[in-house]
């Protein structure tokens, strides 16, 4: 959630003040406001991965994000403003705090154990800065008009593992597994799918719905985890997963649903 919140405020915030393209993002004197390795290594990731990042900021891991946001100049920029209640005093107590939660994001991002302590910090410090985020956006007139629950991180039992590409879900989340041999399933097998959604949105909320080839499963559940005994029936070329947020609200951002992700794979024949 933190990650997604700084990717919305580098985004906009350079978009406003530099370029909406961070790679290309130039100062008044005509340099680069990002460093030659960071961009490098964004450009690196982006190549890694083609077609996955919707921006050059969404392959910025958190540590470049941490870079970009507490550069002395640009914080002044950029982010003095809309950090100002989290960091009243500035950039530096901004890498601070922010640096304390590299090596808990990173242990939980290889599924290693973390203290208490760093739990406590990564839920402590993230709150501290989305809350102010939302502060600043509602002053500036910019809060979420359509204020309702999205999945944050989907992974799968193939390790896949993939972000929300934006603050808000304009449009549906889609990923395509269906032409990588690695991901192929056939009949027998067993497919597992979790989702993390927004925890800022209380459990009793929202429901979250899936189906699997257009047929629903366990409609009306609250259920981040989602097990899919591979049978006969869903065998094709692709098997599309689908998974809905919709909030127990009157109205939904996208009419029906509120958030909308699918997952497609391909299932052999069996043997």
């Amino acid at each position: 959630m933190l990650e997604l919140w700084l990717r919305r405020l580098i985004h906009e915030q350079f978009e406003q003040i530099y370029s909406s393209d961070i790679l290309n993002a130039k100062n008044a004197a005509g340099d680069f406001v990002l460093k030659k390795e960071l961009r490098e290594h964004i450009e690196k990731h982006l190549h890694d991965r083609p077609g996955r990042y919707k921006r050059p900021v969404d392959a910025a891991l958190l540590d470049d994000l941490i870079t970009i946001i507490c550069k002395p100049d640009t914080y002044t920029n950029c982010f003095a403003t809309a950090l100002a209640v989290a960091f009243p005093l500035g950039n530096e107590e901004a890498q601070n705090f922010l640096n304390r939660l590299l090596v808990p994001r990173n242990h939980l991002s290889h599924a290693n154990p973390i203290s208490i302590r760093q739990a406590e910090q990564v839920i402590c410090y993230s709150n501290d800065i989305v809350y102010a985020l939302r502060d600043f956006y509602a002053m500036i007139g910019k809060a979420d008009a359509y204020n309702a629950p999205i999945i944050l991180r989907m992974w799968d039992s193939f390790g896949h593992s993939e972000h929300a590409q934006a603050a808000n879900a304009a449009l549906p989340h889609k990923f395509d597994y269906s032409d990588d041999p690695a991901s192929y399933l056939r009949p027998g097998d067993t497919q597992t799918i979790e989702i993390e959604v927004d925890p800022s949105f209380s459990d009793e909320g929202f429901i979250v719905k899936w189906a699997a080839n257009y047929v629903d499963h366990q409609p009306g559940e609250r259920l981040v985890k989602f097990v899919l005994p591979i049978e006969d029936r869903h065998v094709g070329y692709q098997m599309p997963i689908v998974i809905k947020i919709i909030s127990h609200q009157d109205w939904h951002r996208h009419q029906v649903w509120d958030d909308f992700w699918q997952v497609i794979y391909r299932v052999l024949p069996p043997v």
